[in-house]
């Protein structure tokens, strides 16, 4: 939750703002010259960090970021990163802060004045399209050239930064006789520079390069798109065929995710083929990263507390058409006022964070805007019948960005939840429509083993105090490690791990990344195989807090940052999760 800071001292109040001045004053001189902020060590262009290995992450205090001669002034603070690539990559940034409203900058060049990275000139983003203070920026990269990536903004703040770059997949699907079959999801970057158009292919306001897609469900499902890209004017559509001429269901240049990117949600018939097509009204778009993805939507048999669904597997998905669950059950306690509802039960193998994603779309999508606002609520409760106790009940629709009003809304929500405890989840609507929901984090506790100490006391506690701004923890594990001669070799296994994830060792309190970049001088050989960690620890060393000889203990905790920590689409994870943070 942002907090909000009301100044004591203000203009108002001459007499405690000159108090204030003379404090400081004081206080400066007493601390001497090296009272001043810190300076990022990246502060200025000479400095950039060169990032080699990836994904590169790193949480950066701005306070004391100054700008150069002949930089962009369209910010107060900055600081760099320089990446050259090997072959051509596409190169994704995520920089977010809950208040310094970070932007991203793309530029090539030895020295200032620099030249943006692209041909129109204006490689400078703040979308705000992972919420209103975060920024997600895909451009393809150039293998040999030198980029310079700048993270600047107008307000001071910690940024969590996230560098990575991806591989770029051929266009094989220019046409759409060769259209790229969907089946449980997509997740690509495309150059299309060398797309072109068909004679007979449907035109939509000025599309200048497409490429296409195809889904045949087997059962009625939720269709979601999603493409980010270098210079916006995307376009992307939904058809009924596989040839032409094709029947438009929907079509989108709306760019409503912010100027670069462009999503939306349909339902999909069972037996019917669709077409998708994704493309920009930019004759030089570049590289896009294209999100489709297919949920078979559930039969609505929960709508009563009586008939909620059991939540297994973790990552769990489930999605709806919720039509006819407007019937309130005597002494329900609804969340909200929203009457459209329907229930899960849950119950958590162990103590700990649970995360509930939530997202729900109206049905009645028209020229780019909602007849009304879907308005999903998330409550939980425990008991064995109606009156049931309230455990949380939200409505804030802070999984997706204001402009996604016009299209539906969603809730993320952590929650800390008792292991053994039966949970009732209610999903609530203002209005009827498609209902998605993805539920991690309670599955059984990690594995771990050693090969040359003996592994005892595992648990997944509650994750400790004072992990790193904009890092989500998934998943802690805390185990015993005896008869250890100097070092231990440790292997974790977990059930889920989140896209580019990040893990700590926590010592005392203190949080030591040791993935994807090892910062502990106790650990070596930090390595990362599927949802497999493993490592050397030291025994008495800054990871390990208990000081008897042989004997290695704390936890490690698994996660992501704020907006990427979602996994990938697959058969086993989450759908509405791995679309969640920047579906729109």
């Amino acid at each position: 939750m942002k907090q909000v800071f009301t100044p004591l001292f203000s203009v108002g109040n001459p007499v405690l703002s000159t108090v204030f001045t003379l404090a400081l004053m004081v206080f400066l001189l007493a601390a001497g010259p090296g009272a001043a902020w810190a300076v990022p060590a990246n502060d200025n262009l000479a400095n950039a960090v060169t990032v080699t290995a990836f994904p590169y992450t790193e949480t950066v205090d701005n306070t004391g970021a100054t700008l150069e001669a002949d930089e962009s002034n369209n910010a107060n603070y900055s600081f760099w990163y320089t990446v050259t690539p090997t072959t051509d990559v596409a190169l994704e940034v995520w920089a977010a802060n809950d208040a310094a409203d970070p932007r991203v900058g793309l530029y090539t060049g030895s020295a200032f004045p620099l030249t943006f990275a692209n041909d129109d000139g204006d490689a400078e983003s703040n979308l705000d399209n992972l919420g209103t203070q975060s920024e997600y920026f895909v451009w393809g990269l150039s293998a040999g050239t030198t980029y310079h990536i700048r993270i600047a903004s107008y307000t001071q703040g910690t940024i969590n930064v996230e560098i990575n770059v991806q591989a770029i997949t051929p266009l094989t699907n220019d046409n759409l006789a060769n259209a790229k079959p969907v089946g449980n999801g997509i997740d690509e970057f495309v150059n299309l520079a060398n797309a072109t158009l068909e004679d007979e292919e449907p035109v939509v306001n000025s599309i200048q390069k497409s490429m296409w897609y195809t889904a045949t469900p087997a059962v009625d499902s939720m269709l979601m798109v999603i493409e980010d890209g270098e210079h916006g004017d995307h376009v992307t559509g939904l058809y009924e065929g596989r040839t032409y001429p094709l029947t438009e269901i929907v079509a989108f240049d709306a760019d409503n995710r912010g100027s670069d990117s462009e999503g939306y949600v349909q339902m999909l018939t069972a037996g019917t083929t669709y077409s998708i097509k994704v493309g920009s009204r930019s004759e030089d778009p570049g590289v896009l990263r294209v999100r489709i993805a297919v949920m078979p939507l559930e039969d609505l048999t929960n709508n009563d507390l009586a008939d909620a669904r059991g939540i297994a597997g973790d990552p769990y998905s489930s999605a709806v058409d919720n039509t006819g669950a407007g019937q309130v059950e005597a002494d329900e306690v609804m969340c909200e006022g929203s009457e459209y509802a329907f229930w899960y039960a849950l119950t958590p193998a162990q103590d700990g964070p649970v995360d509930i994603i939530v997202a729900a779309f109206n049905q009645e999508v028209e020229a780019r805007k909602v007849v009304q606002n879907v308005n999903p609520s998330l409550g939980i409760y425990t008991g064995q019948g109606h009156p049931l106790s309230q455990v949380y009940c939200q409505d804030l629709n802070n999984l997706f960005s204001s402009d996604a009003a016009r299209y539906g809304g969603g809730e993320i929500a952590r929650i800390e939840l008792t292991g053994g405890t039966t949970y009732y989840i209610r999903i609530g609507t203002a209005i009827e429509g498609f209902v998605g929901i993805c539920v991690s984090g309670h599955g059984d506790t990690p594995t771990v083993s050693s090969s040359d100490s003996t592994i005892t006391n595992v648990s997944a506690p509650a994750t400790p105090d004072g992990r790193p701004s904009g890092f989500i923890p998934r998943k802690t594990v805390e185990f015993t490690a005896t008869g250890v001669t100097g070092t231990a070799n440790i292997s974790i296994t977990f059930a889920s791990l989140p896209k580019n994830p990040i893990l700590y060792k926590v010592t005392d309190g203190v949080w030591r990344q040791i993935y994807p970049s090892n910062k502990t001088t106790g650990i070596t050989n930090a390595a990362l195989n599927g949802t497999t960690l493993t490592y050397t620890i030291a025994d008495n060393s800054d990871c390990d807090s208990d000081n008897t000889v042989g004997r290695i203990q704390d936890p490690v905790v698994a996660g992501g940052l704020e907006d990427e920590s979602a996994p990938p689409i697959d058969d086993d994870d989450c759908f509405i999760q791995a679309l969640g943070g920047r579906l729109f």
